[in-house]
């Protein structure tokens, strides 16, 4: 892990909240990267094993309040 960064809005909450904005990946990654939090390797672990196949998700389709919300949260506890 990289203490010095913190990884945001890479979580099942958001994955779940914005679902209808999901692609499918062509060339899904099969390895656990390297570094992820736990929550993350979570998060991992059920896209590799969902059957939804919709696993590909940009953050810049997220919605600006949830994403400014989220920073503004970082922002307060950092």
């Amino acid at each position: 892990m990289r203490p010095d960064l913190t990884a945001l809005m890479m979580d099942n909450k958001t994955y779940e909240t914005f679902f209808n904005k999901t692609s499918h990946e062509s060339q899904p990654v099969k390895q656990m990267p390297e570094n992820l939090t736990p929550e993350e390797q979570s998060l991992f672990n059920q896209l590799l094993d969902s059957e939804k196949g919709r696993t590909r998700l940009e953050q810049e389709f997220l919605n600006q309040d949830y994403v400014f919300r989220h920073l503004a949260d970082w922002k307060t506890h950092h």
